[in-house]
């Protein structure tokens, strides 16, 4: 008996363990998602929303469907949407370019900056702020992935958030990389 609930416990260990590396990491079948911290507590006393907001005038038809989208499932849930700051879109369509110029994948980019340090070199301010990242074939999968990662689904659904930034670009391949990123005053 001792050694049947030692053979069980382990089973199970191995069993979440392999769950959570596989919903961690993916595999070649599963959209590529990440998620950061859906609450960052801001410690910069920054007021402005910066020069950069003037970058961006206006977004792509996809990024327009992926606010869209991002919107419908906040109202689903009973949320207010959410407004779209064309500061905080400068600062996503930037890195969602620049993984695919570096070849890399992650909040913190090569440099080591992350979200919120990006946010605050365009000066932008907030309280709570968070990011979401996707590469898929298109925008309404890649929202879809989203609202089935529970760390991206707090992101998207999270109250703390009053604005968000959309940027979305292809490679060479034609791969879809989505970058949302969130703020909250």
């Amino acid at each position: 008996m001792l050694k049947t609930r030692f053979y069980m416990k382990r089973t199970l260990g191995l069993l979440t363990l392999s769950f959570l590396i596989a919903t961690s990491w993916g595999n070649i079948f599963t959209t590529l998602t990440y998620a950061a911290p859906h609450k960052e507590q801001n410690t910069w006393n920054i007021v402005s929303n910066g020069p950069l907001a003037a970058e961006t005038t206006s977004l792509t038809a996809e990024e327009q469907l992926a606010l869209d989208l991002l919107n419908a499932d906040r109202t689903t849930n009973g949320l207010a949407p959410l407004k779209l700051n064309l500061a905080v879109t400068a600062v996503a369509q930037r890195h969602a370019q620049d993984e695919i110029n570096r070849d890399f994948f992650a909040h913190n980019n090569p440099d080591g900056l992350s979200p919120f340090d990006r946010m605050h070199a365009a000066g932008i301010s907030f309280r709570y702020g968070g990011e979401n990242l996707a590469i898929n074939q298109d925008v309404t999968a890649a929202q879809q992935a989203l609202m089935n990662s529970p760390g991206h689904r707090a992101n998207i659904l999270s109250p703390d958030y009053t604005e968000v930034g959309i940027g979305i670009r292809y490679n060479s391949q034609g791969t879809l990389y989505v970058v949302q990123c969130f703020i909250g005053r």
